[in-house]
């Protein structure tokens, strides 16, 4: 009867471990010439499964099925928890058609009116807004100048005009508790080495009569509004009707947002997220790695007592 010897066992489980790792690598998107490269090192580093006893060989397959199906699992968990973060969250494209150059849309625009609440430094802000209403959705474009340079900033669609309230609150296709995209229209950019910001927003859902204002903020200091636009229709009529027959919001698209804000949207909160869950799941790769080895040891005393009963 063939058996195995522990420092084989244990050398098997580190191939068994480094070729999961290969084949994950793979399928992250390695190239052909990294997974080709397998395992390095001699041959007689390979196990052979045809020489492992039956019962060993099939305990072997089976532990790294385990493994592997777990990670299949938390890797498809984890791609749906990014699905549902970051679904129709668009916190704005340069690259998107500018909502003045929307074709057959409503529009309304408006110029920049500083605000009381606004930081020091701002005093030369200028800049526009838009916001164009057609039979796809919605479009916001701010373009300003008189920024900060390479400062974060994000701007909002707002409810009330600048003079009431400094435009109020944020305008809410459905009105509630979840404060991110896609229920509320949110512009994040950051400006140039000059001090200019440029950003352009889409919706699928055409905003309602109630989004009337634009309002930016320095991203660190979020409560402090620096300046507003008001929204003046080139059309009222045609606003009107695009509000009437346009696309309307699909709540659904709000389910597994209930609750968040833009704390929830914070990046730096989320790397450090990310770096948690990582060191988890190099926590739970090592227990079932130990959890694997002891199991191929056990398995490797049984061999070896089973040697010794056949030959006496």
């Amino acid at each position: 009867m063939n058996t195995i010897s522990r420092p084989r066992a244990r050398q098997l489980r580190r191939l068994g471990v480094a070729t999961t790792a290969v084949l994950v690598l793979a399928a992250c998107g390695s190239d052909d010439s990294d997974a080709g490269s397998g395992v390095d090192g001699d041959n007689d580093a390979m196990v052979d499964m045809d020489d492992m006893p039956e019962e060993t060989a099939d305990m072997a397959d089976d532990a790294m099925d385990d493994e592997m199906s777990d990670m299949d699992d938390d890797a498809m968990a984890d791609d749906a928890m990014g699905d549902m973060d970051m679904m129709d969250m668009n916190m704005g494209d340069p690259n998107a058609t500018p909502a003045a150059e929307v074709e057959g849309a409503a529009l309304a625009s408006g110029e920049f009116a500083l605000l009381d609440t606004r930081p020091q430094g701002y005093d030369d802000l200028a800049g526009t807004a838009v916001i164009a209403r057609h039979d796809a959705g919605t479009t916001v474009t701010t373009e300003i100048t008189g920024l900060l340079p390479n400062v974060e900033y994000i701007s909002h669609v707002h409810e009330l005009p600048c003079s009431d309230e400094n435009g109020g609150d944020h305008f809410q296709f459905v009105e509630g508790d979840v404060e991110v995209p896609p229920n509320e229209i949110h512009l994040a950019f950051t400006s140039d080495n000059d001090g200019n910001g440029f950003m352009t927003a889409e919706n699928d859902a055409v905003a309602g009569e109630t989004a009337v204002s634009f309002v930016v903020h320095p991203r660190e200091f979020i409560d402090n509004k620096i300046a507003c636009v008001d929204f003046v229709a080139d059309d009222d009529d045609a606003v009107a009707e695009a509000i009437a027959n346009g696309p309307a919001f699909d709540p659904a698209l709000l389910e597994g947002h209930e609750g968040m804000d833009m704390g929830d949207m914070d990046m730096d909160d989320s790397m450090d997220e990310m770096d948690e869950m990582d060191d988890e799941s190099m926590d739970e790769m090592d227990e079932m790695d130990d959890e694997s080895m002891d199991e191929m040891d056990e398995m490797d005393d049984g061999d070896m007592e089973m040697q010794e009963d056949d030959d006496s």
